[in-house]
């Protein structure tokens, strides 16, 4: 079950996308000169949750943007998309797949997907949730303050970060919620790899509605495969929009990577809504 409600604010523009250099705030949200919208989410926990039996509830509460602002045309992260509500819907059905498992996701934009895996993992998990845009950053920080569970090991990871998300060797503790700056390349991966991740592949990477022209899908899969585990999957949820790039292109890209892949349940073909498990071909 799904919920959405608005709320409105205002604040001022900041004009600080993409630099290499992030400051600790990564881009102060309440700059923005723009109406902010609470976008809420419910779900149930599943039924092998202790939970669940007491009819508790993950409830998310997201801030972030009209998706008809005009601020998130120059940062699309600002604003929910369709498909992160799918591939969420996937992870409450499947559990066990990240349960205890190192986690990364791509383009975490508010940060749905990965605060759904964090209210569904148990403490041994690690999740790091990124985005390249430095005012998304500022937005998902924030929410990853106001929907974080009351875990004693959990933290919030911030600093000054350079465009590779390295941050001083200052490596993740377990048991932790993160969120970095991590743009996509082979080269910027390798050194997130060993600055951020203590040189530890992910065993599940997450990402949903983060393409948008044909020039990011090489730089995600070779991203993928630097930082993916041998045995791990990437759930990878994609909503059709008016770009020019399908679920065919990011498919055969995947498949030229080296990848397998299998569609899912939450897949809603009448809405153009795709949602994929990739694996590392044997």
């Amino acid at each position: 079950m799904t919920k959405h409600s608005s709320e409105h604010e205002s604040g001022s523009a900041n004009e600080n996308h993409g630099s290499d250099k992030v400051e600790e705030s990564y881009g102060a949200s309440a700059d923005f000169k723009y109406d902010k919208e609470t976008f809420t989410f419910v779900f149930d926990y599943p039924k092998d949750d202790d939970r669940s039996l007491k009819d508790e509830k993950i409830s998310i509460n997201l801030q972030g943007f009209q998706s008809k602002s005009n601020i998130t045309y120059c940062s699309t992260g600002l604003t929910m998309w369709p498909a992160a509500k799918n591939l969420s819907d996937h992870l409450v059905k499947n559990p066990d797949s990240i349960r205890g498992k190192r986690i990364l996701e791509l383009g975490s934009g508010l940060g749905l997907c990965g605060l759904v895996a964090h209210h569904l993992t148990n403490s041994n998990a690690i999740i790091h949730m990124t985005d390249g845009d430095t005012d998304t950053l500022g937005l998902l920080q924030e929410n990853i303050a106001s929907n974080q569970l009351s875990r004693t090991d959990s933290a919030i990871c911030s600093g000054e970060n350079d465009s590779t998300g390295n941050e001083s060797n200052n490596v993740l503790p377990d048991s932790a919620l993160s969120c970095c700056q991590l743009l996509w390349s082979r080269e910027n991966s390798a050194l997130f790899l060993e600055k951020r991740a203590g040189g530890q592949k992910f065993d599940v990477i997450l990402a949903s509605d983060i393409i948008y022209a044909m020039s990011v899908v090489g730089p995600m899969w070779e991203t993928i495969d630097t930082l993916l585990t041998r045995d791990g999957i990437f759930l990878f949820a994609f909503a059709r929009r008016q770009v020019a790039v399908t679920m065919v292109d990011v498919l055969e890209a995947g498949k030229l990577a080296g990848f397998v892949y299998e569609e899912c349940e939450e897949t809603d073909l009448s809405s153009d809504l795709f949602v994929y498990i990739f694996r590392k071909a044997n």
